[in-house]
């Protein structure tokens, strides 16, 4: 990710990023160019003067080194400062500073180098390597007359050290926290080379800040309205069960009643249909006739003369009762035995 420019202290600030873990040639830890009266490897420059195979940094990192070839000081000028950054591979982040809260400057070094000449509260010093007697170097030079450079060894004679070029760049913290009062005060573990400074981004850590107080802000805010919809809807389903429990108790009632409605009606249709037709009423003292039908079983026939028979009529013979009929006819007609019946 890239960011744009920013003015700081009158001075315009490009950022170029450098966001991969750039990988070196292997022959960078012995390729060393001659800085005076010292010895320096993973030179920056050393693939564009000296040997274009052997390339020690990443774009980003030749850019930003050889910055003062633009014209530095001019009115038009601008810097160049390396965010995001992140260390080469293999190399390690040996001091950090942190800015405004958000943004960090951090200092790589090669492996095999450490921190020496550092600051208290700065990002400055110089990545140095211990070389032991007797060891032999290779290194590029030059004289103060020509621009041809040349290759030299030379054997150590004590203990000494050489140097590497060391990687600065700044990090902004982008995860969104819980806003707090940002202090501007800076906690520093360690230091970098003074020719390395560079400028604290203020308009990328004041955007950052700004969008962490935001962030949380939206969170408070949004927190209210969770709480109560979930009490809203531990009220709706404490509704809803307190309706099903009357719904179930409902519906098991109906179902008593219909049950208990059936039942009674079929009571009443059983003592209906079992209930004697034709007996003798012992009460009434008429011993020759028989008692009437119920007018529910009582079958009416018309002849063709509009006599009218009932079925059965019950006649007692000699002490025994069978069945007859009895014709009625016309008023002042007489009665008319028929076969198998006797008058009494």
């Amino acid at each position: 990710m890239s960011y744009t420019a920013e003015t700081i202290s009158g001075e315009v600030t490009q950022y170029i990023p450098l966001t991969t873990t750039w990988t070196a040639s292997s022959d960078c830890s012995r390729s060393f160019r001659q800085d005076g009266p010292s010895l320096v490897a993973f030179d920056p420059g050393y693939g564009l003067g000296i040997d274009s195979a052997v390339i020690c940094q990443p774009p980003a990192v030749t850019t930003w080194w050889n910055q003062g070839l633009l014209g530095g000081g001019a009115a038009d000028h601008t810097a160049v400062s390396i965010m995001p950054m992140t260390c080469p591979a293999g190399w390690s982040t040996v001091v950090t500073s942190v800015k405004d809260g958000v943004s960090t400057l951090a200092m790589c070094c090669p492996s095999g180098y450490y921190l020496a000449n550092g600051v208290s509260g700065e990002v400055m010093g110089d990545c140095l390597s211990n070389v032991q007697r007797g060891m032999t170097l290779t290194y590029a030079w030059t004289s103060t007359s020509t621009d041809d450079w040349r290759i030299g060894t030379t054997t150590m004679t004590s203990s000494s050290t050489v140097g590497a070029i060391a990687v600065v760049g700044w990090n902004v913290k982008r995860t969104a926290v819980t806003a707090t009062s940002s202090s501007t005060s800076s906690s520093t573990s360690s230091t970098v080379p003074a020719q390395t400074s560079s400028a604290t981004p203020t308009g990328a850590a004041e955007m950052i800040s700004d969008t962490a107080t935001a962030a949380s802000s939206i969170t408070a805010d949004s927190s209210e309205p969770l709480s109560s919809t979930t009490t809203a809807l531990k009220a709706g389903i404490g509704i809803a069960v307190c309706l099903g429990v009357i719904g179930l108790i409902a519906l098991v009632v109906a179902v008593w009643l219909l049950r208990r409605r059936k039942k009674a009606f079929n009571d009443n249709a059983e003592r209906l249909n079992t209930t004697p037709s034709g007996t003798l009423d012992a009460s009434s003292g008429d011993k020759g006739r028989g008692c009437e039908l119920d007018p529910a079983e009582r079958k009416e026939k018309r002849g063709d003369e509009g006599m009218v028979y009932e079925l059965p009529v019950i006649e007692r013979v000699g002490g025994m009762e069978v069945p007859g009929v009895v014709v009625h006819g016309p008023v002042g007609s007489a009665l008319v035995e028929l076969e198998g019946s006797k008058m009494a």
